[in-house]
């Protein structure tokens, strides 16, 4: 009797310089590789979005998705496009090779890790080809956290900073969004929480321990202390570009609104999106990432993604985790200057010294003395930061470098003066290029742990002893 087995038709294609396949009844059709739009927090194998036929399609990076690896041939040639059910991906490859017919029984299982994202394995020839598993990868795009709707109301904690403005809900068609690119994407952005635009400020103070895209600390028109935050490396995970805009937007906190500048590299227009305006997109993409709500086609035809007002800027957003993580780190730096009494007590004058071009100040009531730093032992093996050690009064002082203690990174500065700082009963030695002047503040004036100079508009970052372990 003869022997009957089934064939399977595959749809094979070539992946940095190697071989895969899938199964034919799970492609739509195939097309040529297009620009895409990258997706804010989407995973790594995601290589962004592509216009084809009309609607947007996620489009997943064959070689990340198999390896992790990153392509090392140049660009994707084609896109597979995979359907199952109403939704579909693309799956960018280098380029096709045809549709090949394997037995059931010549398709040999991989190990259990790799049978995770393969159906297994056959010989073509003197080629092993790989079978992508398409179940795998829709699921790993629907495992993702999902996103709040694009019809989803507005949460209370946003409404509530538009003190008289009317229920977004009431007339959705009137709701004007500001356009802005960041690292080369497009994004909308509802204009009830943005209160200025202006441009990048040319200087920043640093603050120590924050996550990178934190730049850093500017000035507001009413001279209180605006974090500006690089949105494109918030929204792309590092992505780098040069901002030239800050877009002044409204956070709302535990202890009440803050402003929070986001760089932006140009914002180009106000619109209002009409409810027929929403680019179609696969079901599939409502979990890519958590900060985008929905896309929409900007007035130049790009897609622009339209970012969640709530999860960005509402209590316990994006920015809202930032801003107390920024105040829990400066609590201890701001401790001399939140319990300093009024009326000229000594806790309201501040020792200023330098350190890689910006000035700090330290609480006078915490610091000993001030002297020349003549010299200091290195001490072997010692952790990254401590500089050495020092003869002080015939006593042997551990000696922190400012520079390294508070994270300002760059190349290693010269020291000159040694302040000597003590705080409940801890005594340290902190090494700085000098010490630059010593300042009578009033209580006012120092707060959110800087030092606001309202003569010439200057923050001046206050710390204390316990910042430099």
């Amino acid at each position: 009797m003869m022997e009957t087995t089934s064939v399977r038709q595959l749809v094979t294609f070539a992946l940095d310089g190697d071989v895969y396949a899938v199964g034919i009844e799970s492609v739509a059709f195939v097309v040529a590789a297009g620009a895409s739009t990258r997706v804010p927090h989407a995973d790594s194998f995601i290589d962004g979005l592509t216009n084809v036929r009309g609607a947007l399609l996620p489009v997943v990076d064959g070689v990340r998705w198999a390896s992790g690896a990153p392509r090392v041939y140049g660009k994707a040639g084609k896109i597979v496009v995979l359907r199952q059910r109403a939704n579909d991906v693309g799956l960018a490859v280098d380029r096709m090779l045809g549709v090949a017919e394997a037995r059931e029984r010549e398709i040999a299982p991989l190990s259990s890790g790799e049978a995770d994202i393969y159906e297994g394995l056959y010989m073509r020839e003197d080629t092993a080809v790989r079978i992508f598993r398409v179940q795998a990868l829709f699921d790993a795009l629907k495992s993702r956290k999902p996103a709040v709707a694009d019809s989803a109301p507005m949460a209370t904690s946003v409404r509530a900073l538009r003190s008289g403005e009317r229920d977004v809900e009431a007339a959705p068609q009137e709701r004007r969004m500001l356009r802005f690119e960041t690292s080369g994407e497009q994004y909308g952005l509802d204009m009830g929480g943005v209160r200025e635009i202006l441009p990048m400020p040319e200087k920043l103070v640093g603050v120590q321990g924050l996550p990178p895209y934190a730049m850093g600390t500017g000035v507001y028109r009413n001279g209180t202390a605006m974090p500006i935050v690089h949105l494109g490396a918030l929204l792309l995970a590092g992505a780098a570009s040069k901002p030239r805009r800050v877009v002044c937007a409204e956070v709302a906190t535990p202890n009440g609104r803050q402003i929070v500048g986001l760089a932006v590299d140009w914002v180009h227009d106000l619109q209002a999106p009409r409810a027929d305006a929403a680019a179609r997109f696969a079901p599939s993409l409502e979990s890519y990432s958590e900060m985008v709500r929905g896309v929409a086609y900007a007035s130049s035809g790009t897609p622009m993604f339209v970012l969640d007002e709530e999860r960005l800027l509402g209590e316990g957003g994006a920015l809202c985790r930032l801003l107390p993580s920024q105040a829990g780190r400066r609590a201890s730096a701001a401790e001399a200057a939140e319990e300093a009494p009024e009326g000229g007590a000594p806790d309201s004058l501040y020792v200023f010294f330098q350190a890689c071009g910006q000035e700090y100040g330290m609480p006078a009531g915490d610091v000993k003395e001030v002297r020349r730093l003549t010299r200091l032992t290195p001490v072997p093996h010692a952790p990254a930061g401590i500089a050495g050690v020092a003869n002080v009064r015939g006593r042997i002082l551990t000696v922190v470098g400012a520079q390294a203690a508070l994270e300002l990174g760059g190349a290693r500065e010269r020291t000159a003066h040694l302040i000597v700082a003590e705080k409940d009963g801890a005594e340290r030695g902190i090494a700085v290029p000098r010490v630059t002047r010593v300042v009578r503040i009033p209580p006012d004036q120092t707060k959110q742990g800087f030092y606001h100079c309202s003569r010439d508009r200057k923050l001046v970052p206050l710390v204390a002893p316990s910042a430099f372990r």
